[in-house]
């Protein structure tokens, strides 16, 4: 039932972004020694437009004209990453900065436990919705 549910496959496409993402990392750091390597990056997924348009096919309905709007309505998205030039190159021209991937990486990290986390909210919900002891 969950993987039908537009807010599911939402986390389920970052959840695959982020783990390609990971890869890529690892291979810029694997890299690194390797003369005229460039670090690669994926492009930034709109994860936030996702959520919206997710959010829109499931509006809540305001029965009272008195009812407060959701949070979401009014949420002004910003991308969260962006791309910038290479700023250091060593003489053999490998343009891997390690400390830059390795901050790339702890975002990453970062925003899958994120998500991991709202995805076990999201399921603890519809759990105790459903009656079947959420805890």
């Amino acid at each position: 039932m969950a993987a039908k549910l537009g807010l599911f496959e939402v986390f389920a496409k970052r959840l695959d972004w982020l783990s390609q993402r990971q890869n890529v990392i690892a291979e810029n750091i694997a890299q690194s020694d390797t003369p005229g390597y460039v670090p690669r990056d994926l492009a930034n997924a709109d994860f936030v437009q996702e959520l919206r348009n997710t959010h829109n096919a499931m509006r809540t309905a305001r029965t009272e004209g008195g009812m407060l709007p959701g949070t979401l309505e009014n949420a002004k998205g910003t991308p969260v990453h962006k791309t910038h030039k290479q700023y250091e190159a060593s003489p053999s021209g490998n343009a891997v900065v390690i400390e830059e991937q390795l901050v790339k990486m702890a975002h990453t990290q970062m925003d899958h436990a994120t998500v991991t986390d709202l995805y076990s909210k999201y399921m603890k919900m519809f759990r105790m919705a459903l009656g079947s002891n959420g805890g």
